[in-house]
C-alpha cells in the first residue's frame, strides 16, 4: 500500500508540474508592441487575468518595463476576451515597470500583484475594483494613493512598506482597514478616513509617521486609538483616546482650492480654516489667500493649521497672500517646490515652515515679519538668494542651515540678534553684509565652534557693534581661524576688535578699520599669514600684545589716528619693517618717530596710502585672470591665464525627483559650478559660473534646456565656459 500511495502522489506532483510548465495561458501584443501575459480566470475560459511571464513570478526579471496598458479586451486566435482581473504576483518585482494603466472594468488585483515596483510612483485605480489581494502594493515605489468608491475592505498588507507614500484618501466606502495594511509607510503622513470606515486593525498604521488625520467618520472606528497623527481633525468630542484634536463641526463640508483644503467654521459668518493639502498634480502652482471661492460662495481664511502641505511632493510653486501666520510645519520637505512667493501681509513664518524644500532657489522675506524661527529654510540645498525684511529683528537657530548654495546674505540694520548655527553648513556663503546701524548685533554661538566656522567666507561687511561670547568655549570669535576669508571693512559703528577676533585668518589680505573703534584686542589678527594691507581710523588708542604676530606679508599699514596708539607687548614685532611701509596722518611724522613699535617703521610717509582709496590696491597687487570651466567626459576641468594659481570651486546639484507623470522621467542632473583663483600675492579673481546637465555621467547637449538639441545649445555651453 505504501509503494502504491507513493507513486500515487508522485504521479499527482508530476501532473501538477505540468501543469505548471507554462504560467501564463497566452502573451498577446498590445497595439503600442507591449506584450501582456495572461492566464484564463474562469472555466469557460472567456476572462482573462493579467499574469507574469514563466513558470514562476521570479522566471523573469523585469518581463514588465517602462509604461503598461492592461486592454479591456485582447484578440486572441480570431475570439475576443475581455481583461477582468490582475492575478497574483503578476507584476511582481519588476523594478523598470514605471506606469501602468488600470481600465475601469478590473475587479480583482491579486496578492502582491505589484509588490516591489518601486519605480511606479502613482497607479489610478479604477471603481470598478471590489477586492485587491494581501500585499498587493508591498514595497511599492508610490506616493499618493486614492482608494477607489467601490471598495469595502482593505486587505492585510495591501501597501506595507510603501516608504515613499505620503497621503491616502480612503473613500466612504471602506468599512475595515486589515492588519499591517500601511505597515511602516515611514513617510505617509496625511490620511483622510471616510465616514464608513468602522474597524482598524491595531497594526494597520505601525510605523508610519503620520502628522495629520482627518476623521470624517462621527462614531470612533475600534482600533482608532492606534492611529494617532500629531494633529487629528474631528467632528465632535467622541475621539477621546487622540492627543492633540482640533474640532471643525462641519469637517465633512471640507473643499478644495488651488492645492489647499478648507474646512468651514462658521457657514454663517462665511470663515473657513486651512487643514490640508491636495496630494496630487493639481498641487503643482498651489496658492494661499485671505479669501476664497468655492462653488460661487467667498469665504475668509481665518487661520492656517500646522503640517498643511507637510511632504508634499507636487507642489512646485507656492504663492501665499494670506492675512496672518504661516504655522510651523506648513511646507516642510515639499522638495520639488522651486519659487515661493510670500505677500507682505504674512506677519509669521512658523518653525521648520520650509525646512528641506530641496528645490527652493529664492526667497523674499516680507517687511512685517521680526523674527525668523526655528529651523524656517534648514536644509534648503538649492537656496541661492535670499532678501530679509527690513523689519527683521532676530535670526533664530538652524534657520538657514545647509543651505549649501546660498553665496551671500545682507543682515538688516533691523537685526539685533542671531542664534547659534543659524547659517551652520552654508558651505558657499562666502560675502556677509552687516548693514549699517546704531543697534548692536548679538551672536550667540552654543559651543566652541565659531559662528561662521563651516562657512568659506571671502568678504566681511560690518556696519555695527558685535557682541559674542570670547572665552575659547564659545569659540573665541565668528570670525576665528576662518581660513577663507580675504578682506574685512568694518565701519565707524563698531568700537572694539575684540581677542583674536581674527586670529588665524589666513587668508585674509585686507583690513579696512572705520573711525569708532577705540581698542584692538590682544591676538586680534594673529596668524594672518597672507595680510597684506591694514588701514585704521581716527580713534583707536590701544593695539594689544601680539596683535599682529605672524603677519610678515603686509605691505602697508595706515593710521588715521593723530596719536600713535599705545601698543602692548610685540604688538606688531613680526611685521617685516624692511617690506611693510608705514602711513600716518599729515603733520604728525614726528610723533610716530619717537613711539614705541611705530619708530621702527624703515619707510614712513604721510598720507592715505594706496589701500585706503577704494579698488586702487589692485594698481600694486596682480589679480588672477577669470578662470573658465570645460567638461571632458565625466571629468570637470578648470584653467587659467595666471600660472600657479589654486581654483576654489562650488558644486551643487539637484538630482532627486519624485512626482507623477504619464510618461518617462527625464533622469537628469543639474549641476551648478562656480569657482574663482587664488595665488600669493595676487588678488583673487573674479567668480566663473557655469551650469550643465548630465545623464549617465555623460554630457546632455540640451544646455538651454528647450528640450532640442542643437548648435543654440553649443553656443551656450561656449558663452557659459566663457563667462559670457
Amino acid at each position: 500500500m505504501n509503494k502504491i500511495a507513493n507513486i500515487t502522489i508522485l504521479t499527482i506532483l508530476m501532473s501538477m508540474i505540468g501543469a505548471k510548465a507554462f504560467a501564463h495561458d497566452i502573451a498577446v501584443p498590445n497595439s503600442d508592441g507591449v506584450t501582456i501575459y495572461y492566464n484564463w480566470s474562469n472555466e469557460g475560459k472567456t476572462e482573462l487575468a493579467v499574469s507574469y511571464r514563466g513558470i514562476s513570478e521570479s522566471s523573469y526579471s523585469n518581463e514588465y518595463s517602462g509604461i503598461v496598458v492592461i486592454p479591456e479586451t485582447v484578440i486572441y486566435e480570431g475570439n475576443t476576451y475581455r481583461v477582468t482581473s490582475i492575478g497574483d504576483y503578476a507584476f511582481w518585482e519588476c523594478k523598470s515597470l514605471t506606469s501602468v494603466t488600470i481600465h475601469n472594468g478590473i475587479s480583482y488585483i491579486g496578492e502582491l500583484a505589484f509588490g516591489g515596483c518601486n519605480c511606479i510612483t502613482s497607479i489610478t485605480l479604477p471603481n470598478s475594483i471590489t477586492s485587491i489581494g494581501d500585499g498587493a502594493f508591498w514595497g511599492s515605489g508610490l506616493i499618493s494613493v486614492v482608494i477607489p468608491n467601490s471598495l469595502t475592505s482593505i486587505g492585510s498588507e495591501v501597501f506595507r512598506f510603501c516608504d515613499n507614500l505620503t497621503s491616502v484618501f480612503i473613500p466612504n466606502s471602506v468599512k475595515t482597514i486589515g492588519g499591517g495594511a500601511f505597515w511602516c509607510c515611514s513617510a505617509l503622513s496625511s490620511i483622510i478616513i471616510g465616514s464608513g470606515v468602522t474597524t482598524i486593525s491595531s497594526s494597520a498604521f505601525y510605523g508610519t509617521n503620520l502628522k495629520k488625520i482627518i476623521w470624517l467618520t462621527n462614531t470612533p472606528p475600534s482600533g482608532y486609538y492606534n492611529v494617532n497623527g500629531a494633529i487629528n481633525y474631528v467632528s465632535n468630542d467622541q475621539f477621546t483616546s487622540l492627543n492633540n484634536t482640533v474640532k471643525y463641526q462641519f469637517l465633512s463640508s471640507y473643499f478644495e482650492v488651488d492645492g489647499i483644503r478648507y474646512v468651514p467654521v462658521s457657514p454663517s459668518d462665511k470663515t473657513c480654516d486651512a487643514i490640508d493639502c491636495v496630494y496630487d498634480e493639481s498641487a503643482a502652482n498651489t496658492k494661499i489667500a485671505s479669501t476664497v471661492s468655492y462653488k460661487g460662495v467667498s469665504m475668509n481664511v481665518k487661520n492656517l493649521q500646522p503640517y498643511l502641505a507637510y511632504n508634499n511632493k507636487f507642489i512646485k510653486s507656492l504663492a501665499v497672500d494670506y492675512d496672518g501666520e504661516l504655522p510651523n510645519y506648513a511646507f516642510t520637505y515639499c522638495s520639488n517646490m522651486q519659487s515661493v512667493t510670500l505677500g507682505q501681509k504674512v506677519s509669521t513664518i512658523g518653525s521648520y515652515a520650509f525646512q528641506s524644500c530641496s528645490s527652493l532657489e529664492a526667497v523674499e522675506i516680507p517687511d512685517i515679519i521680526t523674527v525668523l524661527n526655528n529651523y524656517t529654510f534648514e536644509g534648503c540645498s538649492s537656496l541661492q538668494e535670499v532678501k530679509l525684511g527690513s523689519q527683521l529683528k532676530t535670526i533664530n537657530q538652524y534657520a538657514f542651515s545647509g543651505c549649501c548654495a546660498l553665496p551671500s546674505i545682507t543682515i538688516p540694520k533691523a537685526v539685533t540678534n542671531i542664534i547659534g548655527y543659524a547659517f551652520n553648513e552654508c558651505n558657499c556663503l562666502n560675502q556677509v553684509i552687516i548693514a549699517d546701524s546704531d543697534e548692536t548685533l548679538n551672536l550667540t554661538s552654543y559651543d566652541n565652534s565659531p559662528f561662521f566656522s563651516t562657512c568659506p567666507l571671502d568678504y566681511i561687511y560690518i556696519g555695527r557693534d558685535l557682541s559674542y561670547n570670547t572665552s575659547s568655549s564659545y569659540g573665541y570669535s565668528p570670525f576665528y581661524r576662518n581660513t577663507t576669508l580675504r578682506e574685512v571693512k568694518i565701519t565707524d559703528k563698531e568700537t572694539d576688535i575684540s581677542e583674536n577676533e581674527f586670529y588665524g585668518c589666513t587668508n585674509l589680505q585686507k583690513i579696512t578699520i572705520g573711525d569708532g573703534v577705540t581698542t584692538i584686542g590682544k591676538r586680534a589678527f594673529s596668524g594672518c599669514l597672507s595680510l597684506l594691507y591694514f588701514a585704521f581710523g581716527t580713534q583707536v588708542a590701544d593695539i594689544g600684545e601680539e596683535a599682529f604676530s605672524d603677519c610678515a606679508a603686509m605691505v602697508e599699514v595706515i593710521s588715521k589716528a593723530l596719536n600713535p596708539p599705545v601698543c602692548g607687548s610685540q604688538a606688531l614685532d613680526d611685521i617685516n619693517k624692511f617690506e611693510c611701509k608705514l602711513y600716518v596722518p599729515d603733520g604728525y611724522m614726528s610723533v610716530y618717530e619717537v613711539a614705541d613699535q611705530w619708530k621702527d617703521f624703515f619707510f614712513k610717509d604721510e598720507g592715505e596710502g594706496t589701500a585706503s582709496q577704494g579698488e586702487s590696491d589692485e594698481q600694486t597687487v596682480n589679480k588672477c585672470e577669470t578662470p573658465t570651466i570645460s567638461f571632458d567626459g565625466d571629468k570637470l576641468s578648470f584653467a587659467c591665464a595666471t600660472e600657479g594659481v589654486a581654483f576654489h570651486y562650488t558644486v551643487s546639484h539637484s538630482d532627486v525627483k519624485s512626482g507623477i507623470s504619464s510618461k518617462a522621467v527625464d533622469l537628469v542632473q543639474t549641476y551648478n559650478i562656480t569657482v574663482y583663483a587664488s595665488k600669493d600675492g595676487y588678488n583673487d579673481s573674479e567668480v566663473a559660473k557655469a551650469t550643465l546637465k548630465v545623464s549617465n555621467s555623460v554630457l546632455i547637449g540640451d544646455v538651454d534646456g528647450n528640450g532640442v538639441v542643437n548648435v543654440a545649445d553649443h553656443v551656450k555651453l561656449s558663452d557659459i565656459i566663457m563667462n559670457k
